[in-house]
């Protein structure tokens, strides 16, 4: 089918390419859109039916055609275009023209719809600048975020750090009413990115987002009713906020708390072993082990000084030393008549009796706790999940591809969850998520 366009319009570098008019597709076009920015579409065939009003003349250039044909990419104007999205129903279609639409432009960004996760990293690590998606699996942010609240709009990560914007109206009760003006809103993990009066106009819905963004007077006093927008971060946003002091010594605040630290070191380490020994409570063989442990180490150090003080003078320390860890497991019977030569010997013979049993319960406890290991992972094959939340926590039932990815999401936003699921799940599958059956 040769390839027909409604369009001869010059083709701006900044430009998108979308192949496939499906639903997906179509509402790719009307968000691109609402920044301003030109859009062409490939579709195989003329669109039977449009989803939304006015869509199809937003399109800057729609192309009739295989969008898999190199002459229907170029005319398309792929080789000047900023990133291709490919999302038509056909997944072995979309890769042909991602493949396609490399070779004709390096440097094109490749957005295409898949829902073979191997096959996209395998692509993804041949490919540079790519990117694939399963649209079932997109609706899974915004099933998180609604779940939380209103106020959050959306979350990113750029290099392991997290950015989200929230959205608030002010009622009548908040702070910041009739208190703060805007530029006071500007903190250090903080930052206003759009303000509407409650008294002005609403925004026109169709202008673009970017033009709503810093249009607002610093010294606006905040009213009841009005709307911000701000975008908070657990990195500094604004440096120029911190008093000067901060600013001329940035580790200023991490010095002091490492010398805090310091200071509390030896409370924290006493914190530490007692709720480590309260931990073990009801695993009373633990305990025991513990004491059995520090008894034998004192008895042997005892026991090779009495031995090396009493000892005649052809005994070193070290032959004191084997003596007494020989009695104290169990070969009271192979030291018995050196012990004679000894001054003070029946008083050794004695200790070395002690010796003896202190040495037999030691093994005894010994081999109790090797027991209890190797039963314990013998039984116990998985962690433990985590108990369920005893309020505030959101619950998402059937986890399946969708629930287990807003189950990721909400993680990443620190929000106590559980899991309903109807068959038991393995253990390595969201091992720190509380899950009921």
């Amino acid at each position: 089918m040769s390839p027909t366009s409604n369009s001869l319009s010059p083709v701006s570098p900044d430009g998108f390419v979308v192949c496939g008019l499906g639903s997906l597709g179509q509402h790719c076009i009307a968000n691109l859109k609402s920044f301003g920015v030109p859009v062409h579409a490939v579709n195989l065939t003329p669109p039977n039916q449009w989803e939304m009003t006015h869509l199809q003349s937003l399109i800057d250039r729609l192309v009739i055609g295989d969008c898999r044909q190199p002459d229907v990419l170029e005319q398309a104007g792929i080789r000047s275009c900023r990133a291709i999205l490919l999302v038509t129903q056909d997944e072995r279609v979309n890769l042909e023209a991602a493949l396609t639409a490399r070779v004709l432009n390096p440097q094109v960004r490749l957005v295409m719809r898949s829902d073979q996760q191997n096959l996209n990293d395998l692509i993804g690590q041949q490919l540079q600048n790519f990117v694939a998606f399963e649209p079932t699996q997109l609706a899974a942010p915004a099933f998180a975020l609604e779940a939380l609240s209103d106020r959050l709009v959306g979350y990113f990560t750029i290099e392991s750090h997290r950015f989200q914007v929230v959205k608030q109206r002010l009622d009548a009760g908040h702070p910041w009413c009739d208190r703060r003006q805007l530029h006071e809103l500007d903190t250090l993990h903080q930052r206003v990115l759009h303000h509407h009066s409650a008294s002005s106009p609403m925004p026109n819905p169709t202008a673009s987002p970017s033009s709503q963004f810093y249009a607002w007077i610093p010294d606006t006093v905040l009213r009841q009713g009005d709307e911000i927008v701000t975008i908070e971060s657990d990195i500094p946003l604004n440096p120029d906020v911190l008093p000067k002091a901060t600013r001329n010594h940035p580790s200023l605040e991490k010095r002091l708390s490492q010398l805090i630290s310091t200071l509390q070191d030896i409370p924290e380490l006493q914190r530490k072993l007692i709720s480590c020994w309260q931990a073990s409570y009801g695993q009373h063989i633990r305990r025991v082990a513990i004491l059995c442990g520090i008894t034998v180490v004192g008895l042997c150090l005892v026991g090779t000084l009495l031995l090396d003080a009493n000892a005649p003078e052809d005994i070193s320390r070290w032959q004191a030393f084997i003596l007494t860890f020989v009695t104290l497991f169990g070969g009271f019977g192979d030291v018995f008549e050196p012990l004679d030569d000894f001054s003070n010997s029946e008083w050794l013979q004695f200790f070395g009796v002690v010796l003896t049993v202190a040495g037999a319960a030691f093994i005894g406890v010994l081999y109790a706790l090797l027991t209890e290991k190797l039963l314990s992972l013998r039984f116990e094959f998985t962690e433990r999940r985590p108990p369920v939340p005893d309020k505030g926590h959101v619950v998402v039932v059937w986890l399946g591809r969708i629930g287990r990815q807003v189950l990721k999401r909400l993680q990443d936003l620190d929000q106590p969850v559980v899991g309903l699921s109807p068959v038991p799940l393995d253990g390595d599958v969201l091992p720190k998520v509380p899950l009921l059956g």
